[in-house]
């Protein structure tokens, strides 16, 4: 499920905190230019448009793009328990800034907002060992970060 798309990379993690303030797990993605928030792999479409309604009723809009049902195996097999915490900041601007940065490298970075944070991981990855490979290639390339579960 879609729920905007931004061009400032501080519209795009407001928007996934609304989403997750309402109890609901969202993601930011680069396409292009912009920062996409969506929502999801879903059990069924059925589930899909249910959370698009409840989001709607809140203010936010949501729009179901594509059947996307992720199988158990599939959804544990492409989401490694294995991060790069790349940063950690009170203020969205700073977490765009570091976001914006990762992004022009070539990385895949997200952000999960928690206890008034927005932490900045790059990954994930099926492996400790492909984690600290990832960590000291940033490290050489000028950022910061350490190797955690998610």
């Amino acid at each position: 499920m879609a729920a905007g798309a931004f061009r400032l990379p501080g519209n795009a993690i407001a928007a996934r905190r609304r989403i997750e303030k309402l109890g609901g797990h969202a993601e930011i993605t680069r396409s292009g230019s912009l920062d996409v928030v969506t929502a999801g792999p879903f059990a069924s479409r059925e589930a899909a448009e249910a959370e698009a309604a409840r989001l709607k009723a809140a203010g936010i809009d949501a729009v179901v793009v594509a059947d996307r049902i992720a199988p158990p195996a599939v959804a544990a097999v492409s989401n490694g328990p294995h991060v790069v915490q790349a940063g950690a900041f009170r203020e969205d601007r700073n977490a765009s800034r570091l976001l914006g940065r990762l992004q022009r490298r070539g990385e895949q970075p997200f952000t999960v907002a928690t206890h008034g944070l927005t932490l900045v991981y790059v990954g994930p990855f099926e492996t400790r060992q492909d984690a600290v490979a990832a960590s000291e290639r940033l490290r050489r390339e000028g950022f910061d970060g350490f190797v955690t579960r998610r």
